[in-house]
């Protein structure tokens, strides 16, 4: 995929690892155990305590954007999570006015209005979520939480340990994506913005390259604003030069993150097709 082109619709939300801690008394906990989400699974913070729009808390293990959202028409309120890197949606939640004394989670009347509700996304019950690779697949999911007034359980380690001379990556659900499998060896080359290393694949892995080597390195070495581990056929410091000159390299894949080794990204490794990219939760990256 195009990486020029791409970059900037990875992250509509810019990365600040000096703000990647936000404080808000609007916020929840939104969860599923019924579906991956597509990552965006999380603690949600509002934008304004009077808009119903809600962002995804990032961390340094997962600097994947998510937006959550309200929406009316008529007496029909919606509630929408959306994937901002790909644009899709990944859950929704529909409830007519009509039947909101059914459900409500508290004994307030239907005085509110429909504006004020939409503030309230709790209040909705019957979430539908997106389950697995083929998209739009909605399913009802009874187990979707919105959690108001709860932060989602940290799993992001601050203090990084230095990265590992190799790593392996196995677990590939697609055929076409076997060739990222195998060692990748640390090569002599480190950014020079974050200081984030680089990787390429080991030639005497069992499936061939495709037409050269491949390498894995974090983009915010390039764009400090949007990191994330990506996969590419040039290495770090050509790619930054092609780019520097005006001219495009290409990524295969890319998890959202700025760790100090891509064992350690939780943003959730994609995969490209020819039509997008699709979240492979079966990678193991050790």
């Amino acid at each position: 995929s195009n990486a020029t082109e791409d970059v900037a619709a990875l992250y509509p939300v810019r990365f600040d690892r000096d703000q990647c801690v936000v404080s808000s008394d609007d916020y929840f906990c939104i969860s599923s155990n019924l579906s991956t989400l597509h990552n965006m699974d999380g603690t949600y913070y509002a934008f304004s305590s009077a808009a119903p729009m809600w962002y995804k808390q990032i961390d340094f293990c997962d600097s994947a954007a998510g937006i959550l959202e309200g929406t009316q028409e008529n007496d029909l309120l919606l509630w929408t999570l959306w994937d901002t890197g790909s644009g899709k949606a990944m859950a929704y939640c529909e409830l007519n006015v009509s039947n909101i004394s059914a459900s409500r989670a508290m004994n307030e009347t239907v005085a509110d209005t429909r504006s004020e509700l939409l503030l309230q996304p709790e209040i909705c019950t019957q979430w539908s979520t997106q389950r697995g690779f083929t998209y739009p697949n909605f399913e009802i999911d009874s187990t979707f939480a919105v959690q108001y007034g709860q932060q989602c359980t940290p799993q992001c380690t601050p203090n990084q340990e230095a990265a590992s001379e190799q790593i392996c990556v196995s677990g590939i659900t697609s055929d076409m994506h076997a060739v990222f499998e195998g060692t990748w060896i640390k090569t002599d080359a480190i950014g020079s913005v974050y200081g984030t290393p680089e990787y390429q694949l080991s030639s005497s892995s069992s499936v061939a390259n495709l037409n050269g080597p491949l390498y894995l390195w974090n983009q915010g070495e390039l764009f400090p604003e949007f990191p994330a581990w990506i996969i590419t056929d040039t290495n770090m410091q050509l790619s930054i030069a092609l780019y520097a000159s005006g001219y495009d390299f290409y990524m295969y894949g890319f998890c959202r993150s700025l760790t100090n080794s891509p064992v350690d990204c939780q943003g959730g490794w994609n995969l490209g097709y020819v039509y997008g990219w699709f979240l492979d939760y079966n990678i193991h990256v050790d």
